[in-house]
């Protein structure tokens, strides 16, 4: 997948969560912008910090641009107090 594609799902105005489904399986659901960083080749994906104010996360996962297989838009993942990903 190129940055582009990924920034465009992110930069969308209202923001919508994401699911990030990778080519192993593995998923990340994004809650909150600020908890996803996009580079040249790889995604870095905050872990939300649950007693923390959204977009702030406790850890962050390095993903290959690579192995993103979809992007899944979620309007109903939004939660109150959600804020950021799982995976």
């Amino acid at each position: 997948m190129r940055p582009a594609d990924v920034l465009e799902q992110v930069r969308h105005q209202p923001f919508v969560p994401l699911l990030i489904r990778l080519s192993n399986g593995r998923e990340y659901l994004i809650r909150h912008p600020d908890l996803i960083l996009v580079g040249r080749s790889t995604l870095h994906i905050g872990n939300p910090a649950p007693d923390l104010p959204p977009g702030v996360y406790d850890s962050t996962d390095v993903v290959s641009l690579l192995h993103v297989a979809q992007i899944i838009p979620q309007p109903g993942a939004a939660a109150p107090g959600g804020n950021g990903a799982t995976g």
